[in-house]
């Protein structure tokens, strides 16, 4: 919104709610983004690109499993959440080893 302050400048405001308001040239400077955001953003976007890969394999094993052991559905329930928990304790494990080396 610009709002006229007098005829000849005129200022930029931003409105926040009823009365506040917040000039434009009192902003603080744009603050560069850390290399360790980027990091993070980039590990996180891999991490959930695997994690769909993941459900999908084991969504196509599911169809030869179904078939071949004759599961029914809570099996089938019992041996997917299965490999995400071990997944979980592998990062676990992972984390203790980690933990134990480095001291």
């Amino acid at each position: 919104m610009v709002r006229q302050q007098s005829r000849d400048q005129e200022v930029n405001e931003v409105c926040y709610g009823e009365n506040t308001v917040l000039r434009v040239d009192q902003l603080p400077e744009r603050i560069p983004t850390p290399p360790f955001v980027y990091i993070l953003t980039l590990f996180s976007a891999i991490g959930g690109f695997l994690f769909g890969y993941d459900t999908g394999v084991i969504s196509g094993a599911m169809i030869s499993l179904r078939e071949r052991f004759m599961l029914n559905s809570i099996w089938q329930e019992m041996i997917v959440s299965t490999t995400i928990g071990k997944g979980f304790l592998g990062w676990v494990d992972w984390v203790q080893s980690g933990q134990i080396m480095s001291c």
